[in-house]
Order: C-alpha cells, then structure tokens, then sequence
C-alpha cells in the first residue's frame, strides 16, 4: 500500500498549484481545457484536439494521448507554424528530472500527431523580487529544450514500454537504494523495504555506508546482533554498549562549550513561511519571512526560565515586527542558544531585507550558540535511531514534555499550515484564536525543549567533572 503524502510532498503541490495560477496570468488570456477536479480527461482530451485549429490561441492544462501515455501540457500555443508547449515548475532551476518530463510531453504530443515546434521549460526565478500590485511579470525563466526532447524519442518509448509491463505484473528487479527518495521520496518505499530492525544500524552515529554494507551483507540489520569482537574494535563501541542495556551515551567532555556560557542565556526558536509566489511586496520567491518566536532567559544558573512569544497573525508582512520585537527581548549581552543554524540563517536573511536594522541584528548573530553540534557530539540513546532531531531528544531526557499532547500543530509544517488559515480575512475569529494557541503552544515548546536539554547536558557534565 502506497504511504500517504509527506508534509514535505504536500507543501511542494501546493507550491505547484500556486505558481500553475500564476502562469495563466503570464502566459493569458487562454482557455483551461481539463479540470482536475472533474477529472474530465476524455472531454479535455476532444477540446484539445479541436484547440490545434485555433490559431493564435493559448490554452492550459491541455489534454494528449498515445502509446497509453495522458499527458497534461501546462501552456499550449497554436501558432502558424505549429505548437508551442510550456511546461511550468515551480522549482527555482532546471533540474535534470525536468528534462526527462518534457521528453515524455513531447514524445507523447507528436505521437499523438500534434506538430510540436518548441518545447520549453518555465520555473521560477529566485532572483524576482515582488514590485506588488499583483505584477509577477519576471517569475519565470524559460529554457529551450525542444532538441533534445527530439534526441530522446527512443529512450522515451522504452521507458513506456517499462511501465506497461510492469502495469501487466511484471515486478521489476530493483532493489531498494537512493533511487527510492530521488527526486522524490516513493510511496512504497516501505513496501519494498519489509519490516524494519527496531534498532538499525543507522542508529549509530559515525557508522560509516561501507561499514554498514560490509554488515548488511553479513546478515545484520540490527545494531544489538553486531558481535562483540566486531564492536569493540570500532569507534562506536560505547554507542554499541549503550543500545544494548537502553542508558544513555553522555560525554562530558563534550559539553564543555556550553557549560563556558555566560548569563542570562536567552533561548530562541523561529516559525517562517515562504512562498513559491511571493505575497509581500520586496520579497523573492521561498524567502523565509519569520512570523513567529520564542524565547526562554535564564538569568541566572538554577533561576526559573522566563518565558517571551511573538506571533503576527495581521496577514501583513510580519519581518519587521518580528525584528523589532526580538531586538528589543534579547538585549544586548548574553548568549543566544538556537537548536541547528536555522535562526542564524533567517536573521542574516532579514539583515538584507531590513538593511536598518542590520547592526542589531549583527550583533544578535554575534552572539547565538547551536546547541544541535554539542547535542550530537555530547548525547547519544538508543531511541534517537539515528536522529538528534530536537522531537527525537526530547522524550530520552524529559519524558514530561512531549509533542504529542500538544493540539493540532505538532511540529513546523502544520504550523504553516496554521498560519495562512489562521491570517485568511474570512475566518471566524474563535477558530483564529484557537489557531493562535496552537501555534504559541508548539513554539513554546521547542524553547522549553532546549533548556530542558542544556540542563541535562550541564548537570550531566558536573556530576561527572
């Protein structure tokens, strides 16, 4: 059975839909021959056959037969001299699997006897910057591909015939590898895998690939079958010890730079959104605006966390508020711990788009500290399986605080998801504020999560100093 859409796969159909809108836009006035909605494919697929007698007419989402192959052609021109197709993506570069796409298009549409005389492909260009006013003239880049869609007619027909026999029952024989997540990740990845070693070897940090092809081929899967001889002449014969009684890994050693860290400490977590077409006037496609934050301070050691929150629900654009707002809880002095080098990452970001405000910014930058390094370097249990995702450390060191109580916004997809419902002008305002405390809530959360994790480390390391 195929697995259900990833917030990841759903995030990027979205980002599809959005710029598809666009390019009517761009590419219009047309005709929109199929819906997807209706699924009118036999209907869509007369209405484009008869399109190819309209001269000078543009049409999109037109419908094309052969070889049992449909394709949907984006953005179709009937010109004198023959057809135009314009495939759109809402990638930001022409990527290889994109080429393989128009191949197949045009493959399809000239066995279907449409004579195609370009094939291009459109995606968008991270260097547009929004003028506003709704003018996204410039959002695309347009690259010629029509010779080489012509070059690999052939290697196209035999990947049709591929698919059909596999459609008949004929099961490939491939086995599972990184072709399963490139460019996207399979829906019966799962299926093909089989079941899973509860701890497998990729639970080890440091375990090598050749390391775990050299075990794989031996017969195992799971790191407590790894022999004893085997682990104790490895690096990660103390991780190995550890999964097999279940206590955590702490290396004290490791935790020296956060133990030097001076007070008050403030903890930091942002929520971003970005668009695939850009809502805010001066801003670029997929620029991460951030809209909300958190911070938890420290004043001292052993003092009870204090807790700040930011969260801009206007449907304006939240940048500068946020900036503000943040300058003005952090201060001046004390170090700013984040978990990964996302925050530093977006404030670099808003120091371009705030040029004002880049000296207080800088100096925030100035003064973060990831704990992410020293988490992975300092703590290891066996439940992380392989990730010290800040939702997989959290239940090994404080079993109290948990993500799974938390509502309906869980983790950071969903509090994008949160956000643009919750900033939609018609909606009822005790749904938008339920939404508000979801997101405050799950924003909290990762603070609370880092400082009860620095904590840890730190107690840790002086017990064993």
């Amino acid at each position: 059975m195929a697995a259900p859409p990833s917030p990841q796969a759903r995030a990027a159909f979205a980002a599809g839909e959005a710029v598809g809108r666009v390019a009517h836009d761009i590419y219009g006035p047309g005709i929109v021959l199929f819906d997807p909605e209706r699924k009118n494919y036999g209907e869509a697929l007369e209405r484009s056959r008869a399109a190819l007698a309209h001269i000078g007419g543009t049409f999109f989402e037109a419908a094309y037969q052969a070889d049992g192959v449909l394709v949907i052609a984006d953005v179709v021109r009937v010109t004198a001299s023959g057809v135009e197709v314009i495939e759109v993506k809402s990638s930001t570069e022409l990527k290889d699997y994109y080429r393989d796409d128009a191949a197949i298009q045009a493959h399809v549409l000239r066995s279907a006897g449409v004579p195609l005389t370009a094939m291009r492909v459109a995606h968008v260009d991270n260097q547009f910057k929004y003028p506003g006013n709704g003018d996204y003239r410039g959002l695309l880049a347009e690259h010629d591909v029509t010779a080489e869609t012509a070059a690999r007619s052939t290697g196209v027909s035999t990947w049709i015939t591929g698919a059909h026999e596999v459609l008949a029952g004929a099961m490939p024989d491939i086995a599972p590898g990184k072709h399963c997540d490139k460019p996207f990740e399979c829906p019966f990845k799962m299926h093909c895998a089989g079941p899973q070693p509860e701890y497998p070897l990729k639970t080890l940090r440091g375990l090598s690939r050749k390391s775990i092809e050299t075990l794989h081929r031996q017969g195992i899967a799971d790191v407590r079958d790894i022999p004893a001889t085997v682990a104790e002449t490895e690096g990660w014969a103390d991780q190995w010890r550890a999964v097999l009684d279940g206590t955590p890994l702490i290396r004290a050693e490791e935790i020296r730079p956060l133990l030097e860290l001076s007070y008050p400490r403030y903890y930091l977590d942002f929520e971003t959104i970005s668009f695939a077409v850009p809502h805010w006037t001066g801003t670029r496609p997929y620029q991460a605006i951030p809209f909300q934050w958190s911070v938890h301070v420290e004043a001292a050691p052993g003092a009870e966390p204090i807790h700040h929150e930011f969260l801009d629900l206007s449907g304006e654009n939240p940048a500068r508020r946020c900036m503000e707002a943040l300058i003005a809880c952090l201060g001046n002095a004390g170090p700013v711990l984040t978990y990964s080098s996302y925050e530093k990452t977006t404030l670099n970001a808003m120091r371009k788009l705030l040029p004002d405000l880049d000296t207080p910014l800088a100096a925030i930058v100035e003064r973060l500290f990831d704990l992410l390094p020293v988490t992975k370097a300092a703590y290891f249990h066996r439940d992380l399986k392989g990730s010290w995702s800040i939702k997989k450390v959290l239940p090994t060191i404080d079993s109290t605080l948990t993500y799974a109580g938390l509502g309906e916004v869980q983790d950071g997809g969903q509090a994008q998801q949160a956000y643009l419902e919750a900033i939609e002008p018609c909606i009822a305002s005790d749904r938008r504020e339920n939404l508000r405390q979801a997101m405050l809530g799950y924003c909290k959360r990762d603070t609370e999560a880092m400082v009860a994790l620095a904590q840890r480390l730190g107690s840790a390391a002086s017990l064993r100093s």
